[in-house]
C-alpha cells in the first residue's frame, strides 16, 4: 500500500478533530515522538495528536485510512523493540491523555485500561484491590506499548 504525507490540507483537517494544545507538528514534540527506548533508527512523524477518547481516535483513524495516511500508537516511548517508532512518518498518536482504568473485575484478575495507563497507575490502584503484579520495573513503562 501507498502511503500519503500529512498535507496542509490533512494538517487543517485533523487539527479540527482535537483542542488546539492536542495537536502538534512543532520539531520538539515531532522529535520526542521519533525514538523510543530501543537502537533502532529514529523516523520523525509529521504530526502528533494527543487523542482522550475512543471518538477521537475513531476519527481520526478514519480520516487516515480513508486518506492512506499511516499512523503509529505512541504510549510512553520506553519501548525495547522500535514499536512507537512512526518508520513511514504521518500521524503519532500519543495516548498519555487517555489514562483512565475503566474497570477491574476482581473475580476473574483481570482490569480493563485506556491504552494510556501506565504501570504505577494500574499498580497504585490494584493495591486498593487486594490485588497487583508481582513483577518490579525500573521505570513506569504504559502497560499498552
Amino acid at each position: 500500500m501507498k502511503f500519503n504525507p500529512v498535507t496542509e490540507v490533512h494538517t487543517a483537517e485533523l487539527k479540527s478533530m482535537v483542542t488546539p494544545d492536542r495537536f502538534s507538528t512543532g520539531e520538539s514534540n515531532l522529535n520526542l515522538h521519533s525514538k523510543d527506548q530501543s537502537h533502532h533508527k529514529a523516523s520523525r512523524p509529521e504530526a502528533v495528536m494527543w487523542p482522550v477518547d475512543r471518538r477521537e481516535v475513531s476519527d481520526i483513524l478514519k480520516y487516515a485510512n480513508e486518506h492512506h495516511i499511516p499512523v503509529t500508537g505512541w504510549g510512553a516511548g520506553t519501548s525495547l523493540e522500535g514499536n512507537p517508532i512512526p518508520v513511514r512518518a504521518g500521524i503519532v498518536l500519543d495516548f498519555s491523555h487517555m489514562n483512565q482504568i475503566l474497570e477491574i473485575r476482581e473475580e476473574d484478575f483481570q482490569t480493563d485500561v485506556e491504552p494510556g495507563v501506565g504501570y504505577a497507575i494500574s499498580m497504585k490502584h490494584s493495591d486498593t484491590k487486594a490485588f497487583s503484579s508481582r513483577q518490579i520495573r525500573g521505570h513506569q513503562p504504559p502497560l499498552a506499548g
